[in-house]
């Protein structure tokens, strides 16, 4: 899932930062991947429901992303519990489960603490869902996010600057599409 924080915080070069990131992820998808596409404010919008990735559904998203714009207030759990709802309703429990959160992290409306966020994250986590954060601009919420990805047994990642897009979006593609064997468990008897 790619949920895109569009409140008003997000203005300026934060928008199409976090819009960049989100198409170039989109772009690295095949067509064995399934994808769901989640942008908030003070309200969410499901612009795509999980849907496998096809060449309608890039051309969808680049769309729907392109008549986005900042705006509201920031409801940063609706949000993303609500991407992270739509692939923890997977039809294969083989299937990985990766919530991508692009965002500054000002989040001021509903859950807004970061402790009750941190006990979401640890709850999806164990259900499978897993969460990677990525601060957009030079003032993001450091703090919420690296704890929403620890929490959330992703990685937090810095697109500050649009150059490194592409070299972030990479690393952590490479690392969710290159897992062979997912929750596996050893157990050792004596």
């Amino acid at each position: 899932a790619l949920v895109l924080d569009r409140s008003g915080s997000m203005g300026g070069s934060k928008w199409p930062q976090a819009r960049t990131a989100a198409l170039q992820a989109l772009d690295r998808l095949t067509a064995h991947d399934r994808v769901a596409l989640v942008v908030f404010d003070d309200q969410i919008d499901t612009l795509l429901p999980l849907a496998p990735v096809t060449v309608l559904t890039r051309l969808q998203a680049h769309q729907a992303l392109a008549a986005t714009a900042p705006r509201g207030n920031t409801d940063l759990a609706g949000g993303w519990l609500t991407g992270c709802g739509l692939i923890g309703q997977g039809d294969s429990p083989t299937r990985l489960r990766r919530c991508f959160l692009l965002t500054d992290g000002e989040a001021n409306v509903g859950i807004t603490d970061p402790a009750e966020l941190s006990q979401h994250a640890s709850a999806l986590r164990q259900l499978g869902v897993i969460t990677s954060t990525f601060g957009v601009g030079d003032d993001y919420h450091e703090a919420l996010l690296g704890l929403l990805a620890d929490a959330g047994g992703g990685a937090f990642h810095d697109i500050a600057q649009a150059a490194s897009i592409p070299a972030v979006i990479g690393r952590e593609l490479g690392d969710a599409l290159a897992v062979v064997c997912a929750d596996t468990q050893v157990r050792l008897s004596w």
